[in-house]
């Protein structure tokens, strides 16, 4: 794995750009949305921007206000079932994790989770290989002190959710499972957490998309936290995008026989010393004429502003 062309993106951002998602649109551009606030959360004026890319993910401009008022938190577009779909969780002074949301194609607004005090997700919509949609989240019941992963899926491309299964529960060992990730890897279904708020990233498998047949619980990399984003490329490599523990740098992570044995510790972009949270998330796209992987990763300064940065990555 090679790390290229590491610089910092201008799309008319200020103060705390963080969150960013990437997807290849059918017309070949590359979309980029990310959350602009004032500050990472306290201030709660989170707004959802979009830019585009017509030169697969170098640059980007057009950028654009999406979604306005309240608190817009971890956006996130992706390309399913030849529609577009917009996730992102709504955030409170009263309640950090006000619930899931997702929109398709730009219609109507719809709560994805059900039945939960607190809900958020930082994970875009996946096609599973049973042709549904699925969506996974964190949150806890109103009886619950910690969060656990769930999933939702969709019967008709995401007009209605339904599901809510728990994937992740580690609520006896008091331990919070949060900031889910899933990641479709031919008849294989992945979903990657944080294994305690700041101590490991954890992994749980299934070919049952998401219903049923997961297998255990399992820590894969240690000294690792953030959002665990991850990318399935042509090859059938999983690319994953963490934060480091102790320096709070942005670091990779990868493994070849589909999250069995993981490599991880290549630094992907520096965290300015004294900075309070370090990488504030990544994003990734493949250029399969190219065969590399073009990014955007968040980086917050020890002033607690946030930027963003393109990156290239050479998976040989």
């Amino acid at each position: 794995m090679i790390v290229r062309d590491v610089a910092a993106l201008d799309v008319g951002q200020t103060e705390h750009a963080a969150f960013p998602s990437l997807t290849r649109q059918p017309n070949g551009e590359t979309h980029l949305v990310w959350r602009q606030g004032s500050d990472h959360y306290a201030a709660r004026d989170g707004e959802i921007w979009r830019a585009t890319s017509h030169d697969d993910g170098r640059t980007y401009d057009d950028a654009m206000r999406l979604r306005v008022g309240g608190d817009h938190r971890d956006p996130s577009l992706t390309v399913a079932r030849d529609a577009s779909y917009l996730t992102w969780f709504a955030g409170t002074s009263g309640n950090p994790a006000a619930g899931v949301y997702a929109m398709r194609e730009w219609g109507p607004t719809i709560r994805v989770d059900t039945a939960l005090a607190r809900a958020a997700t930082t994970a875009p919509v996946v096609e599973l290989p049973n042709g549904e949609l699925g969506i996974v989240y964190y949150g806890r019941k109103s009886t619950e002190s910690r969060d656990t992963c769930w999933m939702a899926w969709s019967t008709d491309d995401g007009r209605h959710w339904t599901g809510q299964n728990r994937i992740t529960n580690q609520l006896a060992a008091g331990r919070d499972t949060n900031e889910p990730w899933a990641v479709v890897d031919d008849d294989l279904v992945h979903v990657f957490y944080r294994w305690g708020m700041n101590s490991a990233i954890g992994m749980r498998t299934t070919s049952g998309s998401g219903h049923s047949g997961w297998n255990s619980e399992r820590q894969i990399l240690a000294n690792a936290t953030g959002r665990p984003t991850v990318l399935r490329t042509q090859s059938g490599m999983l690319v994953m995008v963490y934060r480091d523990q102790a320096s709070r740098s942005a670091e990779l992570a990868w493994s070849t026989d589909h999250g069995a044995t993981w490599a991880q510790g290549l630094l992907l972009l520096s965290a300015e010393a004294g900075s309070p949270n370090g990488m504030t998330y990544a994003a990734m796209v493949e250029d399969t004429q190219q065969q590399v992987i073009r990014g955007v990763v968040a980086m917050e300064r020890k002033d607690g502003t946030s930027s963003l940065y393109g990156f290239e990555l050479d998976p040989a």
